[in-house]
């Protein structure tokens, strides 16, 4: 059976799974969430890094043929193994299919980072981070119903929905937006978060000014890291 992945799957519908279909938690106000989406396919910084071309429906259709045909997790293993990702100047036709399931493993461990974020810092929500109000995990049907369980997961769209912060990040600070005797307050601030993660044995792989929203100083972005469970015995399994 022939499937196809609609580019045009949109923001809304997945919003409307996550706040329909699974209720978010304690939203009071749902115009004021933002949804961070873990799409490979227009994972633009990471297709730049690794020299990749953008999403077409080419590209789309060989990667469907490849997960239609089960060949998907033997790439994805293959990478795995190989601990490392090269790409060269000028993709071959036949480097297509691994380089999009590489970009898909990229994302859905993306996006298992900042789940593990989140719940290891749940003490910490509505303070130093933002509050995680839900999680959103969408098969496209059709799709859906052509594949089977283990060869849907490549199909899926991945996201989490936060709470959103009426702010500014600190690497656009100016007297504009901020007195410059607040200043080192808001340093101060982002600094003690670094340490509040590594007291929780997270380490975070992208700590940077981008990543730190000002007024109430919270860091954002957990995609780059890490939960220890072996440092701390009492942290086992909250991962």
């Amino acid at each position: 059976m022939e499937v196809s992945f609609p580019l045009a799957l949109t923001n809304r519908q997945l919003f409307e799974c996550s706040l329909g279909r699974r209720k978010a938690r304690n939203v009071v106000n749902p115009t004021r969430v933002v949804l961070k989406l873990f799409d490979w396919r227009y994972a633009t910084d990471l297709r730049e890094e690794y020299q990749d071309p953008p999403w077409t429906p080419e590209r789309e259709t060989a990667y469907l043929e490849c997960v239609n045909s089960g060949r998907a997790k033997g790439h994805l293993h293959a990478l795995i193994e190989a601990g490392e990702y090269s790409q060269d100047e000028e993709e071959e036709e036949e480097d297509i299919v691994p380089n999009e399931v590489h970009l898909y493993g990229w994302c859905a461990n993306m996006y298992q980072s900042e789940i593990a974020v989140y719940k290891r810092m749940r003490a910490y929500q509505d303070s130093q981070i933002p509050r995680l109000m839900n999680s959103v995990s969408v098969t496209v049907d059709q799709i859906k119903a052509a594949l089977g369980s283990s060869e849907a997961e490549f199909v899926t769209i991945r996201g989490i929905l936060i709470e959103y912060i009426d702010s500014f990040i600190l690497s656009d600070i100016s007297p504009m937006n901020a007195p410059k005797g607040y200043w080192q307050f808001i340093v101060d601030k982002a600094i003690e978060n670094v340490h509040l993660m590594s007291d929780n044995f997270v380490l975070n792989k992208d700590v940077s000014h981008r990543n730190v929203i000002t007024y109430r100083v919270v860091t954002i972005d957990f995609a780059l890291c890490h939960c220890d469970t072996q440092t701390s015995p009492s942290l086992t399994g909250t991962c």
